[in-house]
């Protein structure tokens, strides 16, 4: 598994539980988004891009967000193809 799709899936947990606070625990927090950036850098330690991805409710509510296909340049296999290593 790339890392990326680790960081993906992990953040796609993290909704899971923002959206279970949001409906079990509503009185007490609220959390209405998920805010995060990937840094892709070199051996150098130079940036080579970066993504900015926002995880909330859109719409109807639905718990089927996939971040794999939201953000597929983040996908472990893609970024591996774009970027020569």
């Amino acid at each position: 598994m790339y890392l990326s799709d680790e960081i993906l899936t992990r953040l796609e947990k993290m909704n899971c539980e923002r959206i279970y606070c949001s409906r079990f625990m509503y009185e007490i927090v609220q959390i209405n988004r998920i805010r995060a950036v990937v840094n892709i850098i070199d051996e150098e330690f130079e940036e080579i891009e970066s993504h900015k991805l926002v995880i909330e409710d859109q719409g109807y509510p639905n718990n089927s967000i996939n971040l794999f296909e939201t953000y597929p340049d983040l996908q472990g296999e893609n970024l591996k193809n774009k970027i020569k290593i």
